[in-house]
């Protein structure tokens, strides 16, 4: 209601005078005072990076609403840069946290090489573009758009002359009836050769809402995609997505052997894959089993483990299951059908192109802190060049 009011929206002010009086006053100062506090900080590391103390400022606004308290301070904070002067270059806003440093490294990327990727963008339906997701402030384009600009690189109306498409899915229970066409959008993108990188999002965070399932039942090439990303919230998923596959980029153009090519090849494919293992097979399945044998033993909060009683227990129960789900995973003509990984053009490397086979699928994994959120996952993946 704080929020809306702020925007100008009309509320009910007696429900929200109701609602203050219920809040006692020292909590509801207290609880205020925390965002004006983060604001006044943001505004003084602002300042260090228009002073050039600090060279880039990325501040990121994580698990939000579309109407809230947190963007009352953000609205603020975005009044305070542009009445200083100092350009989105020096301090930007942007939603999002964990995939914050990724796409830092990325936007580093595209400056140190002087290259500013084409991006070419497609969402699975309009209402998938103009949505806006669980923890969410803005809609999905808004974002796409966000991201795309920190990193400095630009967008393409075209496939043909992009580096790489980024197609984001966002499904839920009333769009299931739309994941075939979206699959076989991707299918037709990669065996086609193009580039893809995936955001395969669910507002409901279960399987049968993403499309990695079908782009497997489809038979697509899951290893000719760019990346894939679909964690948690939108903002973390594109901006994985759109990192991974800008960096790939980047340095595919700078390669000039054929061995410099597969190992840029080889390197990409185990991140892509650990997101696929994590991202998928873990957070969208595996949790839900982990969870379940915790609480059938007793453990009541898998939000807060004690290492101490059930870490070997939780992990056993995690390795067994995801074990079993990459041996089935490995297996399918999707993981082990021939991909094809584009050489930079005037690079002179022999045949312009890799068509490469994964062979093999293995990775060690293990909970990194005393919650089921999450896994340190890291897989080995074995390539070899096969025949067209």
């Amino acid at each position: 209601l704080l929020g809306r009011q702020a925007a100008g929206l009309p509320v009910d002010e007696a429900e929200l005078a109701a609602l203050v009086a219920v809040i006692p006053e020292n909590s509801l100062k207290k609880y205020l005072a925390h965002f004006e506090e983060s604001r006044r900080l943001c505004e003084r590391l602002a300042e260090l990076a228009s002073e050039n103390v600090i060279e880039k400022l990325v501040i990121g606004q994580d698990d939000g609403e579309a109407y809230g308290v947190p963007n009352i301070e953000a609205g603020k904070l975005h009044d305070f840069l542009a009445a200083r002067g100092i350009p989105e270059e020096r301090a930007a806003l942007v939603h999002g946290a964990d995939e914050i440093a990724l796409a830092l490294i990325a936007e580093i990327e595209c400056r140190s090489s002087g290259y500013r990727p084409l991006i070419h963008v497609e969402y699975s339906s309009e209402a998938a573009a103009n949505a806006t997701m669980p923890f969410m402030a803005i809609p999905m384009r808004e974002c796409v758009e966000e991201k795309i600009r920190m990193m400095g690189a630009r967008i393409a109306l075209r496939p043909e002359e992009a580096d790489f498409t980024l197609f984001v899915s966002a499904n839920s229970r009333s769009t299931l009836s739309g994941r075939l066409s979206s699959a076989r959008r991707i299918k037709e993108l990669v065996e086609q050769g193009r580039p893809v990188a995936l955001v395969d999002l669910s507002r409901a965070f279960s399987p049968e809402e993403c499309l990695l399932p079908l782009l497997i039942r489809e038979q697509t090439p899951i290893n000719g995609l760019i990346a894939y990303a679909g964690w948690n919230t939108a903002s973390n998923s594109i901006g994985t997505a759109l990192s991974e596959a800008t960096i790939c980029s980047v340095r595919r153009r700078e390669t000039r052997t054929r061995g410099e090519l597969l190992t840029l090849c080889r390197k990409n494919l185990i991140f892509l894959q650990n997101r696929c293992l994590e991202d998928y097979f873990y957070l969208k399945d595996v949790i839900d089993h982990v969870n379940a044998a915790l609480k059938r033993e007793g453990y009541t909060n898998t939000a807060d483990l004690d290492l101490a009683k059930n870490y070997r227990f939780a992990n056993a129960i995690m390795q067994h299951a995801m074990k079993e789900r990459i041996a089935s995973y490995r297996e399918t003509v999707s993981f082990k059908r021939p991909f094809t990984f584009r050489a930079p053009e005037g690079s002179g490397i022999p045949g312009d192109r890799l068509r490469l086979c994964a062979k093999s699928l293995s990775a060690e994994m293990s909970y990194p802190w005393p919650r089921t959120f999450e896994i340190n996952l890291q897989c080995t993946l074995e390539l070899e060049e096969c025949e067209e």
